[in-house]
């Protein structure tokens, strides 16, 4: 069974990104100047990164609140200070860095799992280049940041790494909280 913050990225995210990014797709037409096609793109960044930070925060939730239904009345309110204590995601860009920092807390190097999926060196690399994109639009820097482009091709490979990598965490977290607490977290 998927976890609420993951049929919140399927249902809700994904319905509302998966329109923006078909615009995004829409080749420039009479009705569309390049100017609007490109703030939509821009716009297409910023909303991606935002509700992949947004399903991250949702999935960390989450997996606090599955180990605190395990412990003792008493210990709850510590344990759930020193969890949302300096996290991260609240202030921070959704990047491999501050993901990793996170969801270690939990006990378990999350890079780990990732090394071993071949795909997993491109995903990461996707989405730092997300992370770039969405700096340049929100600091009003240049469409090229680190040279790559703010493009529909791009933004259609972020979209895919960032529900790739949605997916592969929520299971990396499912498996170990599952061993953690001896059923299904969520």
């Amino acid at each position: 069974m998927p976890s609420h913050a993951m049929l919140t990225w399927q249902l809700v995210c994904e319905s509302r990104l998966e329109p923006m990014r078909q615009l995004c797709l829409a080749d420039v037409s009479a009705d569309r100047s390049a100017a609007l096609a490109d703030e939509q793109l821009r716009a297409f960044v910023v909303l991606l990164s935002a509700h992949f930070q947004g399903f991250l925060r949702d999935l960390y939730t989450e997996c606090v609140q599955s180990l605190v239904r395990i412990m003792p009345e008493s210990l709850r309110i510590g344990f759930e200070f020193q969890c949302f204590g300096g996290l991260k995601l609240e202030t921070g860009n959704p990047k491999w860095d501050n993901i990793r920092i996170d969801f270690d807390r939990f006990g378990l190097d999350i890079s780990q799992p990732f090394r071993t999926k071949p795909e997993s060196e491109r995903l990461l690399t996707q989405l730092g280049l997300l992370n770039r994109a969405r700096n340049a639009v929100a600091h009003r820097e240049n469409n090229r940041p680190d040279g790559v482009a703010i493009d529909s091709e791009h933004a259609a490979i972020w979209f895919a790494a960032c529900d790739t990598i949605a997916r592969e965490l929520e299971s990396v977290m499912d498996l170990h909280l599952a061993t953690i607490i001896g059923q299904a977290p969520w």
